[in-house]
């Protein structure tokens, strides 16, 4: 099954190594929201995309507010974040806390995104 990936809110340099990953992937459909880090309209780019998966930078382990809303919305779905400095991520989908994935590799991204993850 495919999975739609909407990238979003992300610096170029880990959005670059996102989408390496997930470009070898057949089983991704990847959608890029804006440049860089630009201030693009969570709630508009959700509606007008309809995401799977969404993969986004966080500051610590929170979530947006929109997000929260995103993952509500449908058990299936699911919001990796990953800390800016590249080293952890945190998926978190409709379950009462983020699953910890740890220091994240492309290999554990690719698994993330279709939820074929080991907790750590």
């Amino acid at each position: 099954m495919t999975k739609r990936v909407l990238i979003i809110r992300m610096p170029s340099l880990l959005r670059q190594i996102v989408l390496d990953a997930l470009k070898l992937d057949d089983r991704a459909e990847v959608i890029e929201c804006g440049k860089d880090e630009e201030d693009v309209d969570l709630t508009e780019s959700i509606k007008m995309h309809e995401p799977d998966v969404i993969v986004t930078t966080s500051e610590d382990s929170g979530l947006d507010p929109v997000f929260e809303e995103f993952l509500s919305e449908e058990p299936e779905r699911s919001v990796l974040t990953i800390e800016r400095i590249g080293r952890s991520a945190y998926l978190f989908s409709m379950q009462p806390d983020p699953l910890s994935l740890g220091e994240v590799s492309t290999d554990a991204l690719v698994k993330a995104v279709h939820g074929e993850f080991t907790e750590h």
